[in-house]
């Protein structure tokens, strides 16, 4: 058989280089028959590459660390439910928490460089720009980001104080 090579796909870094090909013995291929090869290889090669990542000893040490620092950002909490974090959406290392505290659940998760804090679903509904007005960061309405874990435990200190 003749193979025609149709997709491939490559990653490179430090700690992972990975590359997926794929070549397919199929006289007159369409285009539409070369692009679902090319999607299937493209998926293949993401999958493998989060799997290496999720299993990745040095990942799953530094997602168990983040995990209890994001907690210690709470002067005390009633319960801690672990959900994908949107920013990092597969990747079981990077989680979102939805604590519950005396006022309701908010949510804290790790952005590339910060600490989201939101607190739309808790009952309270001062709003960011009203909290924190010297603040220089990102906020909208119950949410803002904090550049640091000691500045993450100051927001959510003091949104648990507000009324």
């Amino acid at each position: 058989m003749n193979y025609e090579q149709i997709s491939s796909h490559e990653s490179c870094g430090p700690k992972l280089a990975l590359g997926v090909k794929v070549n397919v013995s199929l006289p007159n291929m369409t285009e539409r028959e070369k692009l679902i090869v090319s999607c299937m290889a493209s998926e293949c090669h993401d999958a493998l590459v989060q799997e290496r990542i999720n299993t990745d000893p040095e990942n799953i040490a530094s997602g168990i660390k983040e995990e209890a620092d994001l907690r210690a950002c709470f002067p005390y909490l009633i319960h801690v439910k672990k959900v994908e974090n949107p920013y990092f959406a597969g990747y079981t290392n990077k989680s979102r928490l939805i604590v519950t505290t005396q006022k309701g659940p908010i949510s804290v998760h790790l952005r590339k460089r910060v600490i989201e804090i939101d607190w739309s679903d808790s009952d309270v509904k001062t709003s960011a720009f009203d909290m924190f007005p010297d603040e220089d960061v990102t906020k909208s309405n119950q949410l803002i980001h904090a550049w640091s874990y000691a500045k993450a435990t100051e927001y959510i200190k003091k949104i648990l104080e507000s009324t």
